[in-house]
């Protein structure tokens, strides 16, 4: 079967974007090493800095991840003073996690130093706007975008 000119581009952007996030990924990871960090440990930190304080089951949504696995997550960060859990004041029963002001700190810089190591750090003020308006299109355009998704970055 023979592609269209609009095909092979399609193809060509998604194979870039495939070889751009395998870059994205090392960089980020690299920069969080630095840190003591990992990604999803920082997601969960920027989770929390975002949208304020949490139930786990709640965050395990949002994370797309298992509760057992944030909670494992938790119990890390909780060790190493960034996270706190409280009871939560609408039902004394659920613990919710609680950014520190150390894991505040924390995040702010490891996030500021994975952007500054990512490949988008090369890129022009006007080339970021731009990306950032297609970026914005490609998941408004997807079925599992959500505002959420949108609305974080």
């Amino acid at each position: 079967m023979v592609q269209s000119g609009a095909q092979h581009q399609r193809a060509e952007v998604a194979q870039l974007i495939l070889v751009l996030a395998e870059r994205v990924r090392a960089a980020f990871t690299e920069s969080l090493a630095t840190f003591d960090l990992t990604g999803p440990q920082l997601h969960l930190l920027r989770r929390l800095q975002l949208d304020g304080p949490q139930p786990t089951r709640e965050l395990a949504g949002q994370l797309g991840a298992e509760v057992t696995t944030v909670t494992s997550l938790a119990d890390r960060l909780e060790q190493r003073g960034l996270i706190e859990r409280q009871p939560d004041p609408r039902d004394r029963r659920v613990r919710r996690l609680v950014l520190t002001p150390d894991g505040d700190r924390l995040a702010t810089v490891a996030w500021a130093a994975t952007s500054d190591n990512a490949p988008v750090a090369a890129l022009s003020a006007a080339q970021l706007a731009q990306l950032r308006a297609l970026v914005h299109a490609m998941l408004g355009a997807g079925r599992d975008a959500t505002p959420r998704d949108r609305a974080a970055v």
